[in-house]
């Protein structure tokens, strides 16, 4: 025999629907909500994976062993070149004739005559001092001070014509004429000979740097001027 339907039976199915349909459309939207979340995070990775390869893009790539570099990484890496530490050649001492800076200037006195009073010549230490003169000239590198300068600082210090034998007044004349250099000296005549010495001065230091003696027979006056010229070239 047939089952009877129980009465009510398509009421509560009816009813049973809307429920059915309600969580449905929930389970739908938390399906959709999910998808939304899991696609916010596929994006965020994506960025960040972006992000650090335009990082690793920008380091410069390291070489490998036995590769080589970059010519301007190579000079960058090269010591840069460390100036000499020698220390430049001292510039001898008492140089004679021309510098790097230029000739010599030289102040060449009237030489003393060394004899007493009764038996002096002073005329003839300038005669003498104008062969030295002469020879400086010839040997050349030297700017030699003329006589009109040297009287005119004799007079300016107020110093006696004739030889200059005072050391600390021969060396203010010297400064005074902007000589580098000085010649001076005296000659004598002893037993029929005539014996003459120069000495070349430093006038900065006041030091000689050389001197030289000759002799000649008294009665000779050019053997005096030979003289005086061999004791100048020895000095040169």
């Amino acid at each position: 025999m047939n089952a009877m339907p129980r009465p009510g039976a398509p009421a509560r199915r009816m009813a049973f629907r809307p429920k059915l349909r309600s969580v449905t459309n929930t389970y739908q939207l938390l399906l959709g909500e999910n998808e939304m979340r899991f696609r916010f995070r596929m994006l965020a990775v994506l960025n960040i994976g972006l992000l650090l390869l335009a990082c690793a893009a920008r380091q410069p790539a390291q070489p490998t062993a036995g590769e080589p570099r970059p010519l301007t990484e190579a000079r960058a890496a090269e010591p840069s070149a460390q100036p000499s530490t020698q220390p430049a050649p001292e510039k001898a001492e008492g140089t004679q004739g021309k510098t790097e800076s230029g000739p010599v200037t030289i102040a060449v006195w009237d030489l003393d005559d060394l004899a007493s009073q009764e038996m002096s010549q002073p005329e003839l230490g300038e005669l003498l001092a104008s062969r030295v003169v002469e020879t400086i000239q010839k040997k050349g590198g030297y700017n030699i001070i003329d006589r009109a300068r040297l009287a005119d600082a004799r007079k300016e210090l107020r110093v006696e014509k004739g030889a200059v034998t005072d050391p600390t007044l021969r060396l203010q004349l010297g400064r005074t004429l902007g000589a580098q250099q000085m010649v001076f000296g005296g000659y004598q005549v002893l037993e029929g000979k005539m014996k003459l010495e120069l000495h070349l001065l430093e006038v900065e230091s006041g030091r000689i740097i050389k001197s030289s003696q000759e002799s000649a027979p008294a009665s000779s006056i050019s053997g005096w001027l030979e003289a005086a010229q061999k004791a100048a070239a020895a000095l040169l």
